[in-house]
């Protein structure tokens, strides 16, 4: 989602995948910081593809754009692969499977800047919760923090 943030600008990204729900799945990327409290917004569906679009479509502080329609492929792969669908998916049986997940915008204490995906999903029937935080800053950003 967030390829050119990591490869052709300063951008970061990690992932995990937890058994338990949204909070436990950001409490382990949070644990990796030492930090401990994170606020959780739920998104609908469509917001939070949205999100991963424009993520996917952004080139953050430095790389080139791939654009829009990068974008939205880049998000459908991504809500399919997390639904447990084969590509390429069914819009119709995609979207049934998207509704079944919770998905969450998450933050972390602390004022944020720069390009910024911070999501979480989580698959109540299967127990399972995924989080991803990735983040690009301009190098004169004020609110840069050491990486």
């Amino acid at each position: 989602m967030v390829e050119t943030w990591v490869a052709q600008s300063a951008g970061r990204a990690r992932a995990v995948c937890v058994e338990g729900g949204a909070a436990e799945a950001v409490g382990t990327l949070l644990a990796a910081d030492g930090a401990d409290a994170a606020g959780l917004e739920e998104l609908t569906p469509a917001e939070a593809l949205a999100v991963l679009q424009w993520a996917g479509a952004s080139g953050g502080a430095y790389g080139r754009r791939p654009g829009g329609a990068r974008g939205r492929f880049a998000a459908w792969w991504a809500a399919a692969a997390l639904a447990g669908l084969a590509w390429p998916a069914d819009p119709a049986e995609l979207g049934d499977a998207l509704a079944e997940l919770r998905w969450y915008r998450w933050a972390p204490p602390g004022p944020e800047a720069g390009w910024v995906l911070r999501l979480a999903v989580a698959d109540p029937v299967d127990g399972l919760a995924w989080a991803v935080d990735a983040t690009d800053r301009r190098e004169d950003d004020p609110l840069d923090a050491p990486r």
